[in-house]
């Protein structure tokens, strides 16, 4: 009688690998995978920092810039800014909440001082800063303050 070693067991004809060594390789390597996917999901979909809010200086600045577009707009098709209102702002550019109040207020545009080839825009940020823009034939020009006239709105952002 032959002597047979475990080495020599695969190559028996009738040797048959056991089912659960034969898909063992297998099975890790599906789990490994798994692992793989959940880890990677897990990074991908993590809860993130949530996102810090607006400056609210930069929102009333952004809203005084549009409104300056709306402004120069009205100039260029009248050649002056008599004329210019809240209704015809609002008109122009609906998303935009203009007044002729004479004093500023948070999340609206007033505007002052219209003259032949001026206007004043004042607006307010929720921390209490008021914020102007002015445009004359001389060029626009920025500042800080609910002032009333475009010689008032002076020193920039």
């Amino acid at each position: 009688m032959r002597r047979y070693l475990v080495s020599d067991l695969p190559n028996l004809p009738h040797y048959s690998e056991p089912k659960s060594s034969r898909h063992r390789g297998r099975i890790l390597l599906l789990m490994f995978l798994v692992a793989a996917v959940a880890v990677a999901g897990w990074f991908v979909l993590k809860p993130s920092q949530p996102a810090a809010p607006p400056d609210p200086t930069v929102a009333a600045r952004s809203l005084l810039e549009d409104a300056m577009v709306t402004a120069r707009s009205y100039y260029e098709q009248n050649d002056t800014m008599l004329g210019f209102s809240a209704t015809r702002a609002h008109r122009s550019d609906p998303s935009i909440t203009f007044n002729r109040s004479e004093e500023a207020s948070v999340g609206q545009v007033s505007i002052r001082d219209v003259g032949p080839s001026t206007v004043v825009l004042v607006t307010l940020d929720p921390e209490g800063t008021a914020w102007c823009a002015a445009h004359t034939l001389l060029g626009d020009s920025l500042g800080r303050g609910d002032v009333a006239t475009a010689a008032q709105c002076q020193g920039g952002w």
